[in-house]
């Protein structure tokens, strides 16, 4: 699957692409939706529709519940793409001009579409439609939730996408925001996963030694034995429920 994404750069021939995997649909405006900002913005390097993820046919949820509908200046909104809620690839109708930056890292495997989206937002300009033009059927059988659960993959993918991150910002001369961010979502990353399947395990297991330092290492092992990640993960639906329902009254 990932070199067949990252064949897409070098076979764009028109003025626009998009990609369309096999769990994923489109609406039949969804080039109509897209084309639309297009012509409203003519700077924009790509465009995000809402498309809403369903299982066994019902929706259960959408990315897109924490964007407001709109224009964003490139680099303006990489905090969303960095905290997990950017919009579903296959719903973004692209320009020619990033076709080279379409990339897909080995080492994030399906995952990689986060941190291309991530690069996407803080390179070019862009905008994000609330008109839904397709979903997500994740009827949990494919790569992206069966590999979810395994702690390793989890604290690797947050220590590679940090480094990836910082690597194309440096390339394109821009400035990096969510570093903090990013520290952070390490940080919890691996107290997730010692919490799942042992704090030793993670260390050997993982790249988490090349990662922190160890000091941080040692205050990591002291947080993993006060077990605060689990009241953090109780909290955590609150505040994704508030931010929501900040999102839809500032739309109101």
């Amino acid at each position: 699957m990932v070199p067949n994404f990252n064949s897409i750069g070098s076979l764009v021939s028109a003025e626009y692409f998009s990609v369309l995997t096999d769990d994923d649909e489109y609406e039949a405006h969804f080039v109509e939706t897209a084309m639309a900002c297009f012509t409203q913005h003519p700077c924009l390097g790509f465009v995000a529709c809402s498309a809403p993820t369903k299982v066994h046919g019902v929706i259960v949820k959408n990315q897109m519940d924490s964007w407001r509908e709109g224009f964003y200046r490139a680099n303006t909104t990489v905090l969303r793409c960095l905290s997990g809620q950017y919009p579903l690839v296959t719903n973004c109708l692209f320009k020619a001009e990033t076709a080279a930056d379409f990339v897909f890292h080995e080492d994030l495997g399906n995952a990689s579409d986060g941190m291309l989206l991530t690069c996407a937002f803080s390179k070019y300009d862009a905008y994000v439609s609330k008109v839904v033009t397709g979903y997500w059927n994740n009827d949990h059988e494919n790569a992206s939730t069966l590999n979810r659960a395994d702690p390793v993959l989890l604290v690797d993918r947050a220590i590679r996408e940090a480094r990836h991150y910082t690597a194309f910002c440096r390339k394109n001369g821009i400035f990096r925001r969510g570093m903090l961010l990013l520290w952070l979502k390490r940080i919890l990353t691996v107290l997730v996963a010692a919490d799942q399947s042992g704090f030793a395990h993670v260390r050997e297991a993982t790249e988490m030694n090349g990662s922190f330092s160890p000091p941080t290492i040692a205050l990591l092992w002291i947080l993993d034995r006060l077990k605060l990640i689990r009241l953090f993960l109780k909290g955590l639906p609150l505040l994704r429920r508030l931010n929501k329902s900040w999102i839809a009254w500032c739309e109101s």
